[in-house]
This record gives C-alpha cells, structure tokens and sequence, in this order.
C-alpha cells in the first residue's frame, strides 16, 4: 500500500518491509522486527466496444506479509509472501468472442527468503531465493451451431510450482541521493493440468471427438529488472523516478500437450509473439508530521502483445496510471493506505484469431479497460 501511494517508485527509498519485493537491499534501513500485513483490492473491466459488452465485475483480493528482522548492524533479513504475477478477465458466456474466450486466471503465489549485508557505509547488496506456486484457468466456449446444437464449454486448469532468486542494490550517494536496482528472475513453470468439456449428451460422439483429458503446458514468467534514483529536495520531501523492464520476448508460443486425442490433435499451439516491455514511473513522497506522510505517483506501461496475436483472453495495451496514497503512524504501528486507477489505451483487433470458427467469431473490434486497485497495510514494529 505504501508503494503503491507512490506508483511503486521506492527502488532507492522506503520505509516499508515490502522492499523485499522491490529492493531487498532497502531492508537494512529497518530497525529491530517488522510485520506488515496488507490485502490489495483489484477491479478490472474490459469492453468490447463493438457491442458494449464488458467483463464481469469481479473483484480480486491479492494479500501479501512481510517481515524484516535487523540481525546485526550489518546484517538483515526478510521473508515476504506475494502475487508477483496474476490476471483474470471474466466474459459472459453468451458473449461475441466466446468461442476465443471467457474466462483466463492466472494466479501466483511468491515466497521469498532474503538477505541483505551492508558491505560499506553507503553501499548494500541483498540476495533471495523465490519459491513460486501458480494456478491456470482458461475457459471458452464450444462452437456447436453448425450441428443444430446449443455452445457447450470447455475449461482447462492446472497447476505447478517453480523456483527463482531475486537481487538487490542499494548506494547512497550522498546524504540526499541514493540509488537502488533489483533483478527478480524468470520462473519456468511446467503446469500439469485437466481440460473438461460440457456438452450434450449421446449427440453426435461429441464425448469421444472432445474427451476430457489431462494435459502439459509450459507457462514463462518474465525476469523482471527494477531501477530508480531518489533525491530528497529538503527534509519533508522526497522524490524518486525510475524504470522496470520486464522480458515477455520468451513467451513465443504456448503448446499443451494432451494425453488423448482433441478434434485428433494431441499438440495444440498457439503464437504469442510478445514483446519485452519498459514501465516507467515517479512518485513524490512528503512528511508532513511525526504521524503522517502523504504519497502521489504516475506510472506510464508499455503493452506486450502484438496485433497478430492480440485477442480478448489479455486485451493488454500501453497504460497511464495515476495513484495517491498516505502513511499514518502512531506508537509501533504504521496504517497505510493507497489507491491507484489505471486506463489503457484503446486497442483494436483486426486479425484472424476465431476466423475459423466463422468472421463473426472473431470478435474484431476496438477495446477500452480500466482497472482500480485499493491497497490497505498495517506494519507493527518492535
């Protein structure tokens, strides 16, 4: 929540045990224990403007803790449990692109042992290992118009974990400018899963052409690389800007590997093509007393899907994201609170995703989303 306030610009500063996250090495600055518990509220929308029809409003409640614990003057450490990744966008069924889709969740959970060690008086390095879990769902709809016969559904699900490391940085070049980097590594995941079919019975051996069945997929979560530099322009504010790139271009395709026979295809593939992309943000950060701080921040993201493989399951695009937020201490506790509202740019489709299953499954057209998160944190001191 504290980052958030300030468009997660806190690679070269914070106060917040959630730099394991964002900068391991930050920890050093934390005194004795620190517990932080916080829950992120996320409301996501797409619209198909073609129609009007949108996703459905579902609201996501990712959570994450964190603790620090200085050991020595030196020496700290840390574990945080997060989502480092995690997306759902919910269609109705009934919807004009649902034979691409209706229903895609990833969802991920991080665990995050770190340590950090200050080699110098103005320069820290910090190292950590990621244990990740992560579940998939992907949900579409079954053409059956051409056999008389009302849609049926199809959904594939599975999961698996995966394992990675993240570093960190910190140099405080002056009493008033410091500079941070971090690097989380990629994650291969290599999910084990089931696609089930709901079709009408005895029609046609629909069950024996579409069998349920289990399945292989790999999924490729970036290396994602953090960078920033803060100045303090006087002792109430602070000020920090920076840049994360995060590296899509491994998604090339995605291949599930059935263990019978689907349309008679055991190998389904699919082109992504993506791209890796740069965020760029800044965010302000200003102490107003003993008890408060106030935080603002904006955040410019670049889109990672090409027009050749663009389709509704991720309508991603560049996005303007504007947040504010505050910190209010009292005693050995720090309440934080932030909010952040996102809108990408208008992205059209015009490609062959769904042609064949008919022009007018395709689902060509432009779409708009917007996206609303409220972060809420309680961090105890002792």
């Amino acid at each position: 929540a504290s980052a958030m306030g300030q468009g997660g610009a806190t690679i070269a500063h914070s106060n917040s045990p959630s730099s394991i996250f964002f900068n391991p090495a930050l920890i050093n600055d934390l005194e004795g224990i620190q517990i932080e518990n916080g829950i992120t509220i996320v409301k996501l929308k797409f619209i198909y403007e073609g129609t009007g029809e949108s996703t459905k409003d579902d609201l996501f409640f990712p959570p994450t803790l964190f603790t620090t614990y200085k050991w020595t003057d030196d020496v700290s450490i840390g574990l945080g449990v997060f989502s480092p990744f995690g997306l759902a966008t919910l269609w109705e069924n009934t919807w004009s692109g649902r034979y691409i889709a209706t229903e895609t969740e990833l969802t991920t959970i991080c665990v995050n042992p770190v340590v950090s060690y200050k080699i110098s008086k103005n320069l820290t390095f910090a190292a950590g290992v990621d244990f990740l879990y992560a579940d998939v769902s992907l949900g579409s709809a079954v053409n059956l118009q051409r056999l008389g016969l009302e849609d049926g559904q199809q959904r594939l699900y599975g999961d698996s974990t995966a394992v990675g490391f993240n570093l960190g940085m910190h140099y405080k070049i002056s009493d008033k400018l410091s500079f941070g980097s971090s690097y989380r590594s990629g994650f291969k995941v290599e999910v084990d899963g089931d696609i089930e079919f709901d079709l009408p019975e005895n029609k046609y051996m629909l069950d024996q052409i579409m069998p349920n069945t289990s399945g292989k997929s790999v999924l490729n979560l970036p290396d994602v690389a953090f960078a920033g530099i803060a100045y303090k322009l006087s002792k109430k504010i602070t000020i920090e800007t920076g840049v994360i790139w995060e590296g899509w271009s491994d998604y090339e395709y995605n291949e599930t590997v059935f263990d019978k026979p689907i349309h008679d295809h055991t190998v389904i593939r699919n082109d992504r093509d993506w791209s890796d992309i740069m965020t760029y943000n800044i965010g302000l950060e200003y102490y107003y007393d003993e008890h408060l701080t106030l935080k603002t921040g904006y955040v410019y993201r670049e889109g990672a899907i090409p027009d050749h493989t663009f389709e509704p399951s991720l309508p991603d695009n560049d996005a303007h994201l504007f947040s504010v937020g505050t910190d209010y201490m009292w005693e050995r506790y720090t309440f934080s609170i932030g909010y952040m509202y996102g809108k990408q740019k208008d992205r059209i489709k015009d490609n062959t995703i769904g042609d064949n299953l008919g022009r007018d499954a395709n689902a060509n057209g432009t779409y708009s989303s917007t996206i609303h998160f409220l972060a809420l944190s309680l961090n105890i001191h002792f």
